[in-house]
């Protein structure tokens, strides 16, 4: 399956997508701002990303070897 870079992963739609891809069998990393949100995507499966999207080593390190966004 994909390795698949979701930005908003702890949002409203950002939890019930990284929980369908994750259940469809995707590696799925997630960016997220706080330490709380870490935990919570790690309790998920998903790989967490601290930063946002103004932090482009962040999303360099998200986006390394991504298929999808």
């Amino acid at each position: 399956m994909s390795l698949v870079f979701v930005t908003g992963a702890t949002g409203q739609i950002g939890v019930p997508l990284v929980q369908a891809l994750v259940q469809a069998g995707h590696r799925v990393r997630g960016l997220c701002r706080t330490e709380e949100a870490e935990a919570r995507l790690k309790a998920l499966g998903v790989e967490p990303i601290r930063g946002d999207l103004r932090d482009t080593v962040a999303l360099e390190v998200g986006l390394k070897e991504v298929e999808v966004v």
